[in-house]
């Protein structure tokens, strides 16, 4: 057999025993990389992953990832599945690109997150995500965190730029699109024991600790309504103060209420006239 055969079957040999250590790469350090990671990344959160592995094309598939903050908390985030993958393009600059693929809350999201500066403590990153069709109604530390119910389809996009290590520090940008929601009330309202609505859509911006909410539409058959402010964000979450202003037109009653809606996510406050 001449050299150049004996060459292919080296390499051959040693491309098969690349692959195989790669995807049987033991899971159990798998799942305590990402843990530790995450962690680092996302201070004052405890991350709980069901399985870790490595997939081809290169990347790691997560399932059953939970964030939350202390345990036995319902999940700030949690997910089925979740694929991260390199940007190719980013294997030959300082800066880490990755593309992440998620199945969560009956939807999906993509995202592509970036550090520009590498994987540096502390650094700068990015974060460009697009929801579909999750379902509102599963994400529980919502309902708890607002003592009402709120169902619907979500759809969005989200921008973000932020530090590591640092939390809500950063500035960006939310669009959101809920269809056919709708919102329990924990005492009537007009009449209403809930509030159902066809569409809700939202454009805000984030910048240090504070959600400026530029349109809060809302359209119905039972109501119609706009809201603008701002919610200054607290830790934890649920104590984030709110201040909007706004309108709504209720046709059943032939009655159009401003409102002024102050007090904490927990335990808003509205005042109507």
């Amino acid at each position: 057999m001449n050299k150049r055969k004996w060459m292919a079957y080296i390499l051959y040999g040693i491309l098969v025993t690349a692959l195989f250590l790669y995807l049987l790469f033991p899971a159990g350090y798998m799942e305590k990389y990402v843990r530790v990671h995450m962690a680092e990344a996302l201070p004052g959160m405890a991350v709980q992953v069901g399985s870790a592995a490595l997939v081809l094309p290169p990347g790691m598939m997560l399932r059953d990832l939970a964030v939350v903050e202390r345990e036995g908390a319902s999940p700030v985030f949690a997910a089925e599945k979740i694929t991260v993958r390199p940007s190719l393009g980013s294997l030959f600059r300082d800066s880490i690109s990755l593309n992440a693929r998620a199945r969560a809350y009956g939807g999906n999201i993509t995202a592509r997150i970036v550090l520009p500066e590498g994987n540096r403590a502390g650094g700068p990153y990015e974060v460009t995500a697009n929801l579909d069709a999750l379902d509102m109604g599963r994400y529980s530390l919502l309902n708890e965190s607002l003592g009402q119910r709120i169902e619907g389809e979500l759809s969005g996009d989200i921008r973000y730029r932020g530090v590591r290590g640092t939390s809500l520090e950063g500035e960006g940008t939310i669009n959101l699109l809920l269809l056919d929601g709708s919102l329990s009330l924990s005492a009537d309202l007009f009449g209403f024991g809930a509030v159902d609505f066809e569409r809700a859509e939202s454009s805000m911006n984030i910048k240090k600790r504070t959600v400026t909410i530029e349109k809060l539409n809302i359209t119905g058959s039972q109501m119609n309504g706009s809201l603008s402010g701002k919610v200054m964000l607290r830790d934890p979450l649920p104590r984030s103060m709110l201040s909007l202003r706004g309108k709504i037109d209720i046709p059943a009653l032939n009655k159009k209420i401003s409102v002024y809606l102050g007090g904490t996510l927990e335990k808003p406050s509205p005042r109507l006239k």
